[in-house]
């Protein structure tokens, strides 16, 4: 039987993959903070109905002008998320302790108040990026289609 959730989960991460390649991150970054925000569900809603989809974009933040419905479209999602994370790295001046810290609180957030506030969750990111440099995102979608398709 096919597990369609394993080749959903591959097909997220090729695209976190693509996007970031297109914009010249390491895809391991961005595949670190989309596992960290929702386990790469691209239908995970959060903070109370206000952060949709792969990346978790906040209504008031990455995600403001576009309305949920379309913030759970995982390309959308993806596209809209990757392109913040570049904007947070350039101000970030491309530290990405800091860049990872401003995703998640807002670039506002992270220039007022900096990286303490939120620095379980930059550690979170920064250890599953260390996993992800380890074992590029790429392995892992052969991998997940491979148990999709084989799997018990």
């Amino acid at each position: 039987m096919v597990k369609w959730f394993l080749l959903e989960r591959a097909v997220v991460i090729a695209l976190l993959h693509q996007y970031s390649l297109w914009l010249r991150i390491d895809p391991a970054i961005t595949v670190a903070i989309a596992e960290v925000e929702s386990n790469f569900n691209p239908r995970a809603i959060g903070d109370q109905g206000q952060s949709y989809g792969v990346m978790q974009l906040h209504l008031q933040g990455a995600g403001a002008g576009h309305d949920p419905h379309e913030l759970l479209n995982f390309q959308t999602n993806i596209e809209l998320g990757v392109n913040y994370l570049q904007r947070c790295l350039a101000a970030a001046g491309y530290l990405l302790d800091d860049a990872v810290s401003a995703y998640n609180q807002g670039i506002s957030g992270w220039q007022m108040r900096g990286r303490s506030v939120n620095q379980g969750y930059v550690d979170k990111v920064m250890e599953r990026y260390s996993h992800y440099t380890a074992n590029p995102p790429e392995r892992l979608v052969a991998e997940y289609v491979v148990e999709a398709l084989l799997g018990d």
